[in-house]
């Protein structure tokens, strides 16, 4: 059975190949532009050895996703897990958490719930997001330490250049029906040469979501969203930004977890300096014609990030026997140095320096009712839990061959764990010399390009990626997981050694004039793996919780493939689609590994009018059964299932768009593989079901 999931998608790769050369009659390059900011990048055909994906600004603003995760799920290869109406925590490859390298704008960020009510790709409001960017498996050394299943970089939208002084604006307001819920936002930005600023406000109001079969309870939310950037060019080739984000939360209600946020803040800062030097003919005295214009650049950036998360459980029936309240706080130092030279075309090294420092507390208290009585406890899920990590690292490549291009990266850390004692009890259980702990941790790749033909790219890559434990695995003290709905609590193991993942990628990319292909196969042998194994003779300490278990190491190891393509028909009409899937082993129990999400496919047609900008888009989500489960972390066989959305956009005049849809068409009754149980029923969290929507937007 394992040469099936290999050789079916080579065979539908070769074809859709074949298939695609047949359709781009013109041999022409397919160029992407991605538009970061101030800076544009535009590059001939992806060419990078790993499996790398962009969604635009376009792509963002023509869906109606909740957040950032729930955008994710567009891209092969990422599933999302919901615990409510927002706050979709992003899985890739079977990846999940801090396994994968999460940044805004480049910059560390971690939320502050220690049931991950608020994940970091949650902490910037989705219409504040310009480009998001993707990088699958342990290939990138230069966004920072912890890249063991992939990057996700959400790059914010920045202030734009003038000549002369601007000042526009755009307006936004939307509707859900699904959860009457209400959305706006509005942006002013603008310049004068040299400086210029982007301003923004946002905000949303919804109520409890209707799935197929009920209203959902406990899953309303309310938030407040801002940002303020201003930057400047005091000289030629510099530039100097300073951006400050947040977003405050109100009342967000999660059903499938025992308790919902009374408020969420958050707030992130990022000041960052670049310089471009002048470009200078390079060396060309031996008649190499492949010697251009010599490169350098240079950054600086520096950044604090915080969130203050209050949860507990005041709005739910359990408060009658147990009142429950959790105060947290995450704060992130960081910075970075990268300089990058090519001497010539063939050529470029980017190397740099880079740090964090995350330090993470928690206070819980519990208050038992028993008829009068009232028993008050209070301890500490992490007590001042910190991470810190020095990193430095170097990117090279070089065209080996007219045809063939290689990447060469490395990258050092060192870190450092630690933590003030939460009690007596977990010092006796863990160990006063484990709390404070030390690694130097390696990771690096190599990977290579090969130009088959003009159009089509053969990819192959070799990477190793080490991510050290987090607050969780190490200090957490009898406090369920975020990872699994297993109804256990969990104990932390400072003394856990680092996840390594040594991964294997191959790949094909093919584009034509009307048609693109690409292909990934992926199998990655993870060393230290971190789960949860029962202890037998500890006892819980959260009501109903069936025991406890601790953080461990085990082998483990995953492996599948992503499939996509487009293909442009005619003018009008286009169609794009993919398959993935993954599949996860416990090695050392010879057991599936928990939360993988089954086989599942996209696939979606649209139809340009040509006429007031008007479109049409038809898209169906395709989900194969799940029964590769671990039931000993609370999972259980979840069904098969498909659904359907339509949107429809027009621009009725300059500057003017609007757009209606429906999301979940028919109204299917259907749970994702990752969501968890909805406490108030036991049963997997329903998804949302059909969801009418209307979004606005006008820029002058």
């Amino acid at each position: 059975m394992k040469l099936l999931w290999i050789t079916v998608p080579i065979v539908l790769s070769v074809q859709l190949c074949m298939f695609a050369g047949a359709s781009g009659a013109e041999e022409t390059d397919t160029v992407t532009e991605v538009e970061l900011g101030v800076m544009s990048v535009v590059e001939e055909r992806e060419s990078t050895p790993y499996s790398r994906s962009i969604i635009s600004e376009e792509e963002i603003e023509t869906s109606n996703p909740a957040d950032a995760g729930d955008m994710l799920k567009k891209l092969p290869g990422i599933s999302a897990k919901r615990t409510g109406l927002l706050g979709l925590d992003p899985v890739m490859r079977g990846f999940r958490e801090d396994q994968l390298n999460v940044l805004i704008d480049g910059t560390k960020v971690w939320g502050a719930c220690p049931g991950r009510m608020d994940p970091p790709t949650s902490q910037i409001g989705v219409d504040e997001i310009e480009a998001i960017e993707v990088i699958r498996g342990p290939f990138s050394v230069r966004h920072g330490a912890g890249t063991l299943g992939g990057v996700i970089n959400l790059v914010t939208k920045q202030p734009r250049h003038y000549e002369q002084l601007e000042v526009h604006g755009k307006l936004s307001a939307g509707y859900d029906n699904v959860a009457q819920g209400k959305k706006g936002s509005f942006s002013l930005y603008g310049g004068d040469k040299p400086w210029d600023f982007r301003l923004s406000i946002s905000g949303r109001d919804y109520d409890d979501y209707d799935s197929a079969e009920n209203t959902v309870p406990d899953s309303s939310f309310e938030d407040v969203g801002y940002s303020a950037k201003i930057g400047a060019a005091p000289a030629d080739n510099h530039r100097l930004d300073l951006a400050v984000s947040g977003a405050d939360g109100r009342d967000i209600h999660y059903p499938a977890r025992l308790m919902d946020s009374e408020k969420h803040d958050s707030f992130l800062s990022n000041l960052k300096y670049s310089w471009q030097g002048d470009n200078s003919q390079g060396d060309n005295s031996q008649g190499d014609n492949s010697q251009g214009d010599k490169s350098l650049s240079f950054t600086a950036s520096l950044y604090y990030n915080t969130a203050q998360h209050t949860m507990n459980n005041d709005d739910r029936d359990s408060a009658a026997l147990m009142e429950m309240e959790t105060e947290n706080q995450s704060d992130t130092y960081g910075g970075k140095l990268e300089s990058v030279f090519e001497p010539n075309s063939k050529n470029s090294l980017a190397a740099g320096i880079d740090y964090y420092n995350l330090v993470r507390d928690a206070d819980r208290t519990r208050v038992m009712k028993m008829g009068v009585m009232r028993t008050t406890m209070e301890d500490k899920p992490w007590n001042n839990a910190s991470i810190f990590d020095w990193g430095a690292y170097a990117e090279y490549k070089r065209m080996l061959l007219p045809q063939l291009e290689l990447v060469l990266g490395g990258r050092l850390d060192l870190v450092e764990a630690d933590s003030d004692v939460p009690n007596d009890t977990f010092l006796n259980l863990v160990g006063e010399d484990d709390l404070e702990q030390a690694e130097t941790n390696l990771s690096g790749n190599i990977g290579l390009v090969y130009g088959l033909t003009k159009n089509i790219d053969l990819t192959a890559a070799m990477g190793r990626g080490v991510r050290t434990a987090d607050a969780n695995e190490r200090y957490s003290f009898f406090f369920p997981s975020s990872k699994y709905f297993d109804d256990y609590d969990y104990l932390g193991n400072p003394g856990l050694d680092p996840e390594q993942s040594l991964e294997f990628d191959v790949g094909c990319e093919a584009g034509f004039d009307r048609a693109s292909v690409g292909f990934s196969l992926f199998y990655s042998r993870v060393k230290d793996y971190i789960t949860g194994e029962i202890d037998s003779e500890l006892i819980p300490k959260t009501v109903g919780a069936l025991g406890v278990k601790r953080y461990v190491n085990v082998d483990a190891a995953l492996m599948g493939f992503e499939l996509e393509g487009s293909l442009k028909i005619t003018d009008r009409l286009s169609l794009r689609g993919d398959l993935s899937y993954t599949e996860g082993e416990n090695r050392d129990s010879d057991t599936y590994l928990p939360q993988v999400p089954p086989f599942e496919g996209n696939a979606a047609a649209r139809y340009d009018y040509g006429k007031w900008g008007s479109w049409t888009e038809i898209s169906g989500r395709f989900v194969s059964r799940q029964d590769k489960i671990d039931p000993g972390f609370g999972e259980s066989e979840t069904p098969g299932f498909s659904t359907f959305d339509i949107m429809l956009g027009v621009t009725p005049f300059d500057n003017c768009t609007l757009m209606v849809g429906a999301d979940n068409i028919f109204d299917k009754s259907y749970s994702e593989h990752l969501n968890g149980n909805d406490v108030s029923t036991g049963d997997k969290l329903l998804e949302p079901g059909r969801n009418f929507f209307a979004k606005a937007t006008w820029e002058f």
